[in-house]
């Protein structure tokens, strides 16, 4: 089955207002053009609970906490050349007590997460003695 997207609060409101006004399920699905399913689920969720709200959903728990979180973050913005072995490394000495692991994968979904890429920043290339030469050069009254 492939993932759909979930119908709008807006949606699931406009589901409950037309059935109120006593509209069938086929004809509020073709005027929204919503699967017939996904109304009458809408319906019956909102007979059952009295709510349009999303259900909490379950999900594995997270294996670094949000400070955690920011120290990769900060760990990579200190040191560009350190990758994420390294850095999760790093993590996983300093934790050394608690049984926890935080593989390389974790850090780098961080950094990603973040904004910040999963790996050390690219060596640049030495610029020659010509492109030096080209370059405008600074007086020091321009500083």
């Amino acid at each position: 089955m492939a993932k759909t997207t979930q119908l709008s609060k807006e949606k699931r409101q406009f589901i409950i207002t037309l059935k109120n006004e006593g509209q069938s399920i086929r004809k509020i699905s073709r005027t929204l053009k919503v699967s017939a399913s996904a109304v009458a689920k809408t319906i019956k969720r909102y007979d059952e609970t009295g709510s349009l709200e999303d259900r909490p959903r379950q999900g594995r728990p997270r294996v670094t906490s949000a400070a955690e979180d920011n120290f990769i973050r900060v760990v990579s913005l200190e040191n560009r050349h350190l990758k994420a072995t390294q850095i999760g490394a790093h993590i996983n000495a300093s934790q050394s007590s608690s049984s926890r692991h935080i593989s390389t994968s974790t850090v780098r979904r961080r950094l990603h997460e973040s904004g910040l890429p999963g790996g050390p920043a690219a060596k640049k290339p030495l610029q020659k003695k010509t492109i030096k030469k080209k370059r405008p050069r600074k007086t020091r009254n321009e500083h």
